[in-house]
């Protein structure tokens, strides 16, 4: 502590030292002693004075109403070229200094007081600038960018060219509300560096604002499943991501975030498919199912208690028949058909009779459903003071044309319900119910099971 003190007095005597008619020395103009000691010790902090010359270009002045900036030349003494120290909220090191002077590099300076930006809506700068080195996959420097953070929840960049082959801007300002996302997600070493500006982008029923990073974007989502939600697409999802062309690629924009599955496996779905991978394996591209179709189409007969299997065939938008998705089932009537599906292989479902009438089930696997299956289940009927099954729907006959059926009441009341949908235009419920006990009912019924056929006859 004594020898940091110590080094502070010898500082300020150098910066005095350095005051010419043409210039300025460090901290001259300060309202205070103790606030030119702070310019002092700020400019001979890191990288600065290397970056720098002196004397300084102006005295102290006052700058966002409560705090003090000094402008510095250039090494190169380049006249466009302006370094500054500002001295705004205060902040305390781990050895209980004060720090509430940072320093400003020209490029982000000049950028920081362009139109637009400035202390009104960014505040004072919270960190120094700082500068990161980016290298191609051989290890040679390729460009570099400057980034820096601001009291009202933003970070700007400054690249030395633009960072993609698609941009031709090289300063971006990340603000809120992607600047807290950004933040969570590990900052420069997360998702990296901004490398675009703001972008509104619709597509496909989903409309986003979305930024660009080194390693990845941030979705600002306002319509579609993740409205209301930044969506971040990161490594190393990202990766294929990119390789599938980004947001304007077949994949579209992200629908979620990266999500956990039960089997452990990480997955993030879009608009045209969704990229898959195991921890520490390489992901993989799955193409978006663009069909859903069933075994069975049409209708199903079941009596009561028997059951079926039903499966479910897959064609993505590649082409390809798939079976590695996950498929959801639907009854619209479960007091007649249940669904069972064993947990791992959810495109093959077991429906099983309950109870008299009619269901549709269908099956869904990415947003796309089936067509759906129409299935009747008929209970026993009982006639002639017997009980006729065999595995088949019972015929209500006693076995001659001319015969006449002797129908439980239960029974009847099923055969209107299984059949009211065939009956022929005009005729109603209680005519139908009159005809079938007076056994005068003749409609005709297209494509019945042997029931529909034995009623047919009546």
């Amino acid at each position: 502590m004594f020898l940091r003190c110590l080094f502070t007095c010898l500082l300020a005597t150098l910066a005095y030292a350095q005051t010419t008619s043409t210039g300025f020395a460090i901290g001259q103009g300060s309202p205070t002693d103790a606030i030119r000691q702070r310019f002092v010790t700020n400019y001979y902090r890191g990288r600065f004075p290397s970056l720098t010359s002196l004397p300084a270009l102006t005295a102290v002045n006052t700058f966002g109403g409560t705090g003090y900036l000094q402008e510095f030349p250039d090494l190169t003494k380049n006249a466009g070229l302006r370094h500054a120290l500002i001295i705004g909220n205060s902040l305390i090191d781990n050895e209980g200094f004060i720090i509430d002077t940072y320093q400003v590099l020209a490029s982000m300076y000049a950028y920081y007081i362009s139109g637009g930006l400035g202390f009104a809506n960014l505040g004072f700068p919270i960190s120094d600038t700082d500068i990161v080195e980016v290298s191609d996959s051989t290890g040679v420097i390729v460009r570099t960018y400057q980034y820096q953070f601001f009291q009202k929840s933003y970070a700007l960049f400054v690249w030395s060219g633009p960072p993609d082959v698609t941009s031709t801007n090289t300063n971006f300002a990340l603000r809120e509300p992607f600047f807290s996302r950004w933040k969570l997600l590990g900052l420069i070493a997360g998702l990296g560096a901004a490398t675009s500006v703001e972008t509104a982008v619709t597509l496909s029923g989903v409309t986003a604002t979305r930024v660009d990073f080194e390693r990845g974007y941030l979705f600002n989502t306002t319509v579609g499943p993740s409205a209301g939600r930044i969506v971040a697409v990161r490594e190393p999802i990202n990766s294929i991501y990119r390789q599938a062309g980004g947001p304007t690629g077949r994949l579209g924009l992200p629908l979620n975030d990266e999500l956990q599955l039960a089997n452990g496996h990480r997955r993030q779905t879009f608009q045209g498919g969704s990229v898959e991978y195991a921890p520490g394996q390489v992901p993989v591209l799955r193409n978006a199912v663009l069909a859903v179709t069933l075994t069975s189409i049409g209708s199903l007969r079941l009596n009561l208690n028997d059951t079926f299997q039903l499966r479910t065939q897959l064609v993505t938008t590649a082409g390809e028949s798939v079976s590695d998705r996950d498929v959801s089932w639907t009854t619209s009537n479960s007091r007649v058909i249940q669904i069972a599906v064993a947990p791992n292989q959810t495109g093959v479902a077991t429906l099983r009779a309950v109870g008299g009438g009619s269901a549709f089930v269908s099956a869904t696997s990415e947003g796309k459903s089936s067509p759906p299956l129409t299935v009747f289940c008929f209970r026993t009927l009982l006639f002639g003071g017997r009980r006729r099954a065999h595995g088949r729907a019972a015929t209500g006959l006693s076995g001659r044309r001319d015969a006449q059926p002797a129908f439980a009441p239960s029974a009847i009341r099923h055969a209107r319900a299984a059949l009211r949908s065939r009956l022929p235009a005009g005729v109603c419920g209680h005519r139908f119910r009159s005809a079938l006990r007076a056994g005068q009912a003749r409609f005709q019924f297209p494509r019945l099971s042997a029931f529909g056929r034995a009623v047919e006859r009546l």
